[in-house]
């Protein structure tokens, strides 16, 4: 396990509390298990050196060994952590399985039942398909100690059982949604609606989901995932909101259910926001917000997520000053939010200097991002990185940092066109060599001979289907050729595609 990744995702309460947990659970006066936390928990840390650091040798026998101690009392901590927390409810359920079994054992067919029952209200509370499977097991091996009429419970396990095998193969459809388009022998391009019924025909889903917050989220990540990969936000509009509205009317009971809740609507939100409808991203983020403050155990992992989408869609809307202050105010807070969450708030940053035309404070930002490409795939994604990559380059074109470009655009040439090209993002590759075009080449981007290269080597879709990242990148070429302010070039190319 790469305990690095997982220490630097630690909040600032978290390390204290660690700490502390490895402090009382060692033996040892010297505390090497402390020592060793606090070198993988500093990325300027070469890995290599740690073990001549705590031993003053390059000891590796006695650093493996102190290093899997270090991960057993982890997962001790974690898992001690997490029980202990409401979002854990189902081991409530396992408790009352494991005593009722007990009490059976004993022969007290009664109080066994009655703690059966319990935790088969408890398991449908939390729409544990997999909990009440296991409840209505126990109920059928003792039911002839019981009153309660076999069939009845036969019925209730036959139908629980459907729908948690209809559970298991939504996940599955999920996870080759995902992996779809990272084969580049499949179709370049398929609509939603028939992927998702080529799929679920397949696997033979049935239509009488019952829908609950986990799946109308299950399904939401289906589409999402779809849209990610093909940046066809349109087409999964309408499957998305019609499942969400079989459940919004009812009221989330648990922690969990409150959490899936925020997570569809953080997805819809999005949605709107990539096809450009900003009034009613912000309109579902602040129904997202309402339900938020109400939910502060949930705070850390949503706020940063809504702070960027919510700044993200009053930039687009040509309030860039108020945009940027919204993550300044985040970034001043002396809160530790998630990593992954908090990557997308400074490269923003990034961004809207950029479009702005502040390059050296684009820079600057630029700068905070000193970890590795490696690094900031573990943490984000590799679609993240890209993104960075392609902003740098833009960035100290720019400021004509001529060995720096050069440079950067054989990295990026080297180690991320084969990806591009393995999962069919020609428009990137496009826009890629065009970049080297305008500046390697010293190409004149006003020039018509320029402008008609532009316009054949792009293939576009219709502009509503136009993603906004996609568009903002264009944005850059087009502000070239007719010779204005880039931000307001972003703008009326953004506002030409839009619904709204």
């Amino acid at each position: 396990m790469d305990l690095r990744a997982v220490f630097l995702r630690f909040s600032n309460e978290e390390t204290k509390k660690f700490k502390l947990f490895l402090k009382e659970q060692s033996k040892r006066p010297d505390q090497k298990n402390v020592e060793l936390f606090g070198l993988l928990k500093d990325a300027k840390v070469n890995l290599k050196q740690i073990p001549e650091l705590l031993y003053g040798k390059d000891n590796k026998n006695a650093y493996h060994a102190l290093r899997k101690r270090l991960l057993d009392s982890f997962i001790q901590f974690k898992s001690k952590e997490l029980i202990s927390k409401e979002i854990s409810e189902e081991l409530e359920v396992t408790k009352l399985l494991v005593v009722a079994r007990g009490l059976f054992q004993q022969q007290l067919y009664n109080q066994g039942d009655e703690l059966l029952r319990k935790a088969e209200i408890k398991a449908e509370e939390l729409g544990s398909y997999l909990l009440l499977n296991e409840v209505y097991h126990v109920m059928i091996e003792y039911n002839s100690f019981t009153n309660t009429e076999l069939g009845e419970i036969m019925d209730k396990s036959e139908k629980n059982l459907h729908l948690l095998i209809n559970e298991e193969k939504l996940n599955k459809i999920y996870a080759l949604i995902k992996n779809y388009y990272k084969d580049a022998s499949q179709p370049a391009y398929q609509s939603f609606d028939e992927l998702q019924a080529e799929l679920f025909a397949k696997y033979e889903v049935s239509d009488d989901i019952r829908y609950s917050y986990r799946i109308v989220y299950q399904l939401a990540q289906m589409a999402h995932a779809f849209a990610i990969a093909t940046k066809d936000y349109l087409s999964i509009e309408r499957f998305v909101i019609n499942n969400y509205n079989q459940i919004k009317s009812t009221a989330p009971k648990t922690l969990n259910e409150q959490y899936y809740k925020l997570q569809i609507l953080y997805i819809i939100a999005n949605i709107y926001f990539r096809k450009k409808s900003f009034d009613q991203s912000l309109a579902t983020l602040d129904e997202l917000h309402v339900i938020l403050k109400k939910t502060h155990k949930l705070e850390q992992h949503f706020r940063p997520l809504w702070s960027c989408l919510y700044s993200l869609n009053l930039n687009y809307q040509g309030k860039h000053e108020e945009a940027k202050n919204i993550l300044l105010a985040l970034i001043s807070q002396k809160v530790s939010y998630e990593t992954f969450a908090m990557l997308d708030v400074y490269l923003c940053l990034v961004v809207y200097e950029f479009q702005q035309e502040n390059f050296k404070e684009a820079k600057k930002r630029l700068a905070r991002f000193y970890h590795t490409d490696s690094w900031y795939i573990k943490q984000a994604d590799i679609e993240w990185v890209i993104k960075r990559n392609l902003i740098e380059i833009l960035t100290f074109i720019e400021l004509d940092d001529y060995d720096y470009v050069t440079s950067k655009v054989k990295h990026f040439e080297r180690k991320y066109i084969p990806y591009l090209k393995e999962t069919n993002k020609d428009r990137v590759v496009q826009f890629f060599n065009v970049i080297k075009t305008v500046y390697l080449k010293e190409e004149n981007p006003s020039s018509p001979e320029f402008k008609e290269l532009i316009e054949l080597g792009f293939n576009w879709k219709i502009p509503i289907r136009e993603d906004i990242f996609e568009i903002s990148f264009y944005a850059w070429l087009k502000a070239k050729m007719e010779q204005e302010p880039l931000y307001t070039t972003t703008l009326k190319l953004v506002n030409k595609t839009s619904l709204e």
